[in-house]
C-alpha cells in the first residue's frame, strides 16, 4: 500500500490532538511525523486512538489503518482520503433486540473462535493464553475498606455488563451466567505484603506479574476475569487485572476500567443502563447473513477471488 496524500494542516493537528489525548501527553508532544509507537503507544491505545477518531472526525478507519508505526501526519492523510471517498458508509439491515432466553447459549464470532481453537493445544502455534495484563499503581489505599469497595464494584459491574459472566462452553459457544449464579461475579484475590521486608515484598510482587501476565484466565473453566490486589510494605498497593480477550478486547478494557473506578470511588454511582447485551448483539449478528446487502458484498469479493496473491 502506498503512502496516501497529503492531508489539510488543520486536519493534522486534529489527529495529533487526538493522540495527545489517548497518550495522555500535550500537543506540543506529539510532532506529525513522529510514529504512535515512538510516542509511547501500544496496539491496546490504538484500537482507543481509532474511535476517537470516530467519534471526533466521523471517519470510521479500518483497524488495519490504524498502524502503530505511522505518523500523526500519514494517518490525518487517511483519514482525509476516506472522508473524501464517494462511497457512503452502509446501516446494516438488522434490528438489534433482547433475546427471549437472555441465559440460552449462542455462537462465538469469528475473534473469539480464533482465540478460543488457538488455546487448544492441538496446533503448531497454539499458546497456552490468549490475555493482556495490567497493573496498576494506587497511592495510600485504605487496606481495610480498599478491598471491600473493588469486590462490591466488580459485583455490581458484572449485572450491569453481562459479558463479564460469560462462560465458553466445550461445544465452541458461550452462555452468560445469571446474576445471582454464586460464580457470576469475578473475585478478588487479596495479597498483604505489608509486613514483609522490601525485598522479599519485592520478589513476591514480580511472581505474581510473571505468572498474571504469562497464565491468563481461561473462560471454558471458570471467571474469564482474574483481579488481585497486592499490599506493599511501603504503604501503596497495585492492582493486577488479567483478562481473557475471549471476553475483553482493547477498546473494551478502557470501558472496563473506566466504570470499574467510576464504582469504587463513589459507591452510590450508577452506570447508564445498557440496551442490549453482548448475547444480543451477537445473535442479532446471525440474521446478517442472506441479506441483501451481505450477498452483493460477498458476491464482490467472489468475483475477485482468482487475482489474489497466494499465501505466505
Amino acid at each position: 500500500m502506498g503512502t496516501p496524500a497529503g492531508a489539510p494542516p488543520e486536519l493534522v493537528r486534529a489527529v495529533r490532538e487526538v493522540w495527545a489525548d489517548v497518550l495522555e501527553t500535550d500537543l506540543a508532544s506529539v510532532p506529525a511525523d513522529a510514529g504512535f509507537l515512538t510516542l509511547g503507544g501500544d496496539s491496546v491505545l490504538a484500537v482507543r486512538m481509532a474511535a476517537l477518531l470516530r467519534k471526533r472526525l466521523g471517519v470510521a478507519l479500518a483497524l488495519a489503518d490504524v498502524r502503530v508505526e505511522h505518523s500523526a501526519a500519514h494517518l490525518a492523510a487517511l483519514v482525509h482520503e476516506h472522508a473524501s471517498a464517494t462511497g457512503a458508509a452502509r446501516p446494516l439491515p438488522l434490528e438489534l433486540r433482547r433475546r427471549e432466553d437472555p441465559g440460552a447459549p449462542f455462537p462465538l464470532l469469528p475473534l473469539q473462535q480464533g482465540y478460543f481453537v488457538g488455546q487448544q493445544g492441538g496446533w503448531e502455534l497454539s499458546y497456552r493464553s490468549a490475555h493482556h495484563y495490567v497493573d496498576i499503581g494506587l497511592i495510600d489505599p485504605d487496606p481495610e475498606e480498599a478491598p471491600e469497595a473493588l469486590r462490591d464494584a466488580l459485583e455490581r459491574l458484572a449485572e450491569h455488563q453481562a459479558v463479564l459472566r460469560a462462560r465458553i462452553l466445550p461445544d465452541g459457544r458461550q452462555r452468560i451466567l445469571p446474576p445471582d449464579d454464586p460464580e457470576a461475579a469475578p473475585p478478588l484475590r487479596v495479597q498483604d505484603l505489608r509486613d514483609l521486608p522490601d525485598e522479599e515484598a519485592a520478589e513476591r510482587l514480580a511472581g505474581i506479574r510473571h505468572e498474571m501476565s504469562t497464565e491468563g484466565p481461561d473462560p471454558s473453566t471458570g471467571c474469564g476475569l482474574d483481579m488481585r490486589l497486592t499490599l506493599l510494605p511501603d504503604g501503596t498497593a497495585r492492582l493486577h487485572s488479567s483478562a481473557s480477550l475471549l471476553i475483553i478486547d482493547g477498546w473494551s478494557s478502557g470501558v472496563f476500567y473506566r466504570d470499574l473506578f467510576a464504582l469504587v470511588s463513589d459507591y452510590n454511582a450508577v452506570l447508564a443502563p445498557l440496551d442490549i447485551d453482548f448475547g444480543d448483539y451477537v445473535t442479532a449478528l446471525g440474521d446478517l447473513p442472506g441479506t441483501e446487502q451481505w450477498e452483493a458484498d460477498r458476491a464482490w469479493w467472489w468475483d475477485r477471488l482468482d487475482d489474489f496473491p497466494l499465501p505466505p
